[in-house]
C-alpha cells in the first residue's frame, strides 16, 4: 500500500523492508522479525515459524494518518496557539 501523502515514512519503511523479504523468500521467519516492536505490529502470525503481512493493520494504522492529538488544560488558548506553542518546544532557550 502507497501512502501518496507520505504522513507515515516508518509504516512505508517498515512494511517497505517486509515486502522486500517477502519477495526474495516468500515468507517471513519469526525470529528475525518478531524483536522489533515497529515490525512486530504489522505481523500476523502463520504458524509457530512463520508469519505473514497484516494488511488490515496497515489500512487501520493509515486512517490515522496527518492527526495531531493533544491533551491540555489550557482553556483559554484556541487551539492554534496552542499548537503553534508545542511546535516550539523543542527550542532551547540560553539564558
Amino acid at each position: 500500500m502507497s501512502n501518496l501523502l507520505g504522513l507515515d515514512s516508518d509504516r512505508e519503511r517498515i512494511v517497505t523492508r517486509i515486502r522486500k523479504q517477502l519477495d526474495k523468500t516468500n515468507q517471513i521467519e519469526l525470529n528475525q522479525w518478531l524483536k522489533n516492536r515497529g515490525t512486530k505490529k504489522y505481523l500476523k502470525v502463520c504458524n509457530k515459524l512463520t508469519a505473514s503481512l497484516h494488511e488490515t493493520k496497515i489500512q487501520e494504522d493509515s486512517l490515522w494518518d496527518g492527526l495531531h492529538g493533544m491533551i491540555t488544560n489550557a482553556k483559554e488558548e484556541s487551539a492554534q496557539e496552542l499548537l503553534n506553542r508545542y511546535k516550539d518546544l523543542w527550542q532551547i532557550v540560553v539564558l
